[in-house]
């Protein structure tokens, strides 16, 4: 399967703004935090403690990830990468909103 076709499968995490709710419903996430390299590592990492009688939880959470990854991406082409080595600032999308 392609990217677009996973993505097309129906889920409760079908975009970026149901990424966000998702991770926030879930407490991976915070809606004050900028989504900076750092910070997704950290949620990452939560997701590897997620306990669950069914793997669906752990592969929405994955999911969401996968879009903010897709998110940044799409940022970064825009912007170009930044000076900084840590990617502890993130980057901004074309709209000026933080990642």
């Amino acid at each position: 399967m392609t990217s677009v076709e996973i993505e097309l499968i129906s889920n409760t995490v079908m975009d970026t703004t149901s990424m966000e709710a998702y991770l926030s419903t879930k407490l991976l996430s915070q809606s004050s935090q900028p989504y900076t390299l750092t910070y997704l590592s950290s949620i990452l990492f939560h997701i590897t403690q997620m306990l669950a009688t069914t793997l669906l939880p752990v592969t929405t959470a994955v999911r969401a990830v996968a879009f903010l990854l897709k998110k940044y991406t799409a940022a970064l082409i825009h912007t170009g990468p930044t000076n900084n080595r840590t990617g502890d600032h993130g980057h901004q999308t074309p709209n000026g909103e933080h990642l």
